[in-house]
Parts: C-alpha cells; sequence; structure tokens
C-alpha cells in the first residue's frame, strides 16, 4: 500500500528535504570548526546555495525529460507523415518516384523533385563503380577506363525537373508532404540526348578518317573517335541500366572504324630513304632505328624519312678544333609532299685536330641530346 497516496499531509518535496538536512549538516560543520558559533546569516546562506543547487538539477531533469519526449513525438511524427504519404502512388509503367515534406508545397515538390535527381545520381554512381569499358584498340590492347569518371559528371541535377509532376499532397502539422513522380524515359532524357550527340561525333570521326589520306589526321580521328567511344559505352550502362532501349548504330560505326586503322597501321611505316651510305648517315639510321621500324624500299604508305647534312664549320677554340655542321631531317609522303622539315645544329670538339673533332660529331650523332627534337615531332607522326 502506497502511504503517501490521497495523503498530502505526508507529500514530501525530496528537494526541500534534502536541501533542508544539507544545511543542517553545513551548519554543524561550521559551529565545530575553529570552535565559533554560527549565526543567522550564514544559515540562511548555506540554505538558499543548496536550494538553488537543488533547483539547477530539477531544471536540467525537465529538460531531459522534455527532449526524451520531444524525441519521441518526433518519430511518432514522421512515421505519421511518411503514413500520410503512401496513399499517393505513381501511374502504372516505369516511374521514379520522389517525396518531401516542407514548409509549403512549392518547396516541398521541389525537395521530391531532387530526390528523384538523387536516386538517379546514385544509381550511376553504383553503376559506374562496377563497371569498367574494356575496349580493344587496333593494336590489340585494352583501353580500360573506368565509367565512374565519364558517368559522373553527366548528370548531378534533374536537368528537365518539370517532367517530376506532383501526383499528392497532404498537410501533416505545420508542413506539407509532396509526392511527385518522374517516367523513366522522361528521367532518361538527358542521357539519350548525350548519347545520340556521341553518336553523331562517333559517325563524323569515322567519315574524316575514311575521307583523308593524311596519316596525322587519320591517327588524330581514330584516337579521339575512341575516346568518344570510351564515353558513349559508359552513357550506355547508364541507359541499359534504366531498361531504356539503345541502337546498335555507334558500335558498328566503332567496329568499322577500328578495323579501318589496323589495315592502316598495318602499312604504316617510317621509311627510310638513305643514299650516300657513309659514316655519318649510319650513325644517323642507327640513332633512328633504336626509336622507330625503320623501313626500306619502296613506300607502300606512311612517311618517307630523308636527311641532308652541311659542310661542317671548324675553328679553333680553347679546348681544341670545334666543328659544327647541319643536320636537316624531312618528312613527306609517298607521293613526295612534304610533312616536316627539321634543322639541328650538332657540334663535335677534338683535342688532336679536324679529324678528331669530326669523329666527336659521328658519336654525338649516336648519343646526343640534340636528338630529342627530333624525336618529339616524330612521336607525332608514329602510328600506335
Amino acid at each position: 500500500m502506497n502511504l503517501t497516496e490521497g495523503n498530502p499531509v505526508l507529500i514530501f518535496s525530496a528537494k526541500k528535504i534534502i536541501a533542508y538536512s544539507g544545511a543542517l549538516l553545513l551548519a554543524a560543520c561550521a559551529s565545530s570548526n575553529t570552535g565559533a558559533p554560527a549565526n543567522g546569516r550564514d544559515h540562511a546562506a548555506t540554505r538558499d546555495r543548496a536550494s538553488r543547487s537543488y533547483d539547477e538539477l530539477d531544471e536540467q531533469y525537465s529538460t531531459t525529460k522534455d527532449s526524451g519526449s520531444m524525441s519521441k513525438a518526433s518519430t511518432a511524427e514522421v512515421e505519421k507523415s511518411k503514413a500520410a504519404l503512401k496513399k499517393f502512388s505513381c501511374p502504372e509503367g516505369a516511374y521514379l518516384r520522389g517525396e518531401a515534406f516542407d514548409q509549403s508545397e512549392a518547396a516541398a515538390l521541389q525537395l521530391a523533385q531532387k530526390n528523384i535527381a538523387n536516386q538517379i545520381h546514385s544509381s550511376i554512381i553504383s553503376i559506374s563503380s562496377q563497371y569498367k569499358s574494356q575496349v580493344e584498340d587496333a593494336a590489340g590492347r585494352e583501353q580500360i577506363q573506368s565509367g565512374f569518371e565519364v558517368t559522373s559528371k553527366v548528370f548531378s541535377q534533374l536537368e528537365n525537373a518539370q517532367d517530376a509532376r506532383k501526383v499528392g499532397a497532404v498537410e501533416v502539422g505545420d508542413k506539407v508532404g509532396v509526392v511527385a513522380c518522374m517516367a523513366v524515359e522522361d528521367a532518361m532524357k538527358p542521357f539519350n540526348q548525350q548519347f545520340a550527340n556521341l553518336q553523331d561525333s562517333l559517325t563524323l570521326l569515322s567519315e574524316t578518317f575514311n575521307a583523308t589520306d593524311h596519316p596525322m589526321k587519320k591517327m588524330d580521328a581514330y584516337r579521339t573517335g575512341r575516346d568518344v567511344h570510351n564515353r558513349l559505352v559508359a552513357v550506355r550502362n547508364v541507359l541499359e541500366s534504366f531498361k531504356y532501349p539503345v541502337d546498335g548504330l555507334a558500335e558498328k560505326t566503332y567496329n568499322e572504324l577500328n578495323e579501318n586503322f589496323r589495315q592502316f597501321k598495318s602499312h604504316y611505316h617510317f621509311y627510310f630513304n638513305g643514299n650516300q651510305g657513309d659514316e655519318l648517315e649510319q650513325a644517323l639510321f642507327g640513332r633512328l632505328s633504336q626509336n622507330y621500324n625503320l623501313v626500306s624500299g619502296e613506300c607502300n604508305g606512311g612517311v618517307v624519312l630523308s636527311v641532308e647534312s652541311s659542310s661542317a664549320e671548324c675553328k679553333d677554340g680553347s679546348l681544341g678544333m670545334v666543328c659544327q655542321m647541319s643536320l636537316t631531317l624531312k618528312g613527306a609522303s609517298c607521293g613526295g609532299d612534304t610533312y616536316f622539315v627539321l634543322r639541328t645544329p650538332v657540334k663535335g670538339v677534338g683535342r688532336y685536330g679536324k679529324n678528331d673533332a669530326m669523329d666527336r660529331i659521328v658519336q654525338n650523332i649516336s648519343k646526343g641530346d640534340w636528338f630529342n627534337v627530333w624525336a618529339d615531332e616524330l612521336n607525332k607522326w608514329n602510328a600506335k
């Protein structure tokens, strides 16, 4: 039996009992300390301090209790809000559903549309993190590129938000909840447009490759077309993941471009046109063949390389005889059209006269840094 139930005489405040007991204890301690008597003002001050301390404890308890109640109330409110929106559903077919609450219906609709955009973007990231486009190039090597690098920037917001339409709204407390639905066909519009643009670009690059005989333009068209195809495959993967139909024209176009580049590369070479056969020409041929596959004979597609050298100019220097000559590398088509001309000076220093200096020139041709200028240009024309 609860003795305090219904008996106001026996109901006491725990706070006041503890405060009063604390005050008596503090007063007793004060009286015994140094043997001085405690006056009434000391007792009153002690009781006031104790009372204030327990008032603060009561306030903290009340705040904690109220916060817990508010947390429970908020949870209940959220569940009530979700239940209120369940009665709204999207039309039959392929649709994406978004819902949100805000202070006004217009603001809630924007959040619902953003919710749909987030769903699409999350799907892209999930797909792309698992997707690797493995495309074999004309050299038989795999071109591996993460789809995430391509698709993560394709769609960061709902560009056609007007196509995510409201299907219902409800007021819950002081907020408005909205449900919006968007057809997958509408959601895929940005991707479908980009796929179409990439497909057109790939077709144009393939036509450019076939229409030109210039090797540099052919290689540029192929390299650009390969990059476009990789991006196109990544976008196509997103479309297909949402069950959106995609035609195979782009893949057919790329296969043709890749095969045409294989054929082009199979007979594309650097042809060395040497006539003198002297020690200088042999050194130049050896230096070129260290980095490039040189072919002799009749040109059947590629670049014909020919080298000319000027007469050496020699003069005395502080370290001996200094000789310098100019080397000219010419690149031309099989028909004789000039592609490029490079002129580079090469020198040699001989302690024992001109012959020693000329020997040094030959050594520098085989090992000197002057060749870097030629390599920069030849690398552009080297089919890979």
